[in-house]
């Protein structure tokens, strides 16, 4: 499961740094065919890759804390789901024993007829 995770966390966060790259390259040649000066262009591309750096960060931080969330969920669904097993298999224990208790004492006062007649 934990190895399902990581890949599965790993897969989203390749797939946000693509799209995130992606959008980079796109700004990017974008502001390079824009009719603007060389100076005006550095610095719009500086201040989108600052702007797309943060956004990336906090996407990673939600994402680990989804995960983080995902993953205690699903433990505590596994520990209920084995407790309510465990519950399930002594209360059918108990009502197996009490039929072998008295198909017992059945089988007792059947062969005690017997043995008096």
């Amino acid at each position: 499961m934990r190895e399902f995770m990581k890949r599965h966390d790993n897969d989203t966060l390749n797939l946000v740094a693509m799209f995130a790259s992606g959008g980079i390259v796109g700004a990017g040649l974008a502001l390079l065919l824009a009719p603007q000066s060389g100076k005006e262009t550095r610095q719009s591309l500086t201040h989108m890759g600052s702007a797309i750096q943060k956004r990336s960060r906090r996407l990673r931080s939600d994402l680990h804390k989804r995960m983080d969330h995902l993953f205690t969920d699903i433990q505590d669904d596994v520990k209920s789901c084995m407790n309510n097993g465990k519950t399930w298999t002594e209360e059918k224990s108990r009502e197996i024993e009490q039929a072998l208790t008295r198909g017992k004492r059945h089988m007792e006062k059947e062969i005690g007829k017997i043995l008096h007649a």
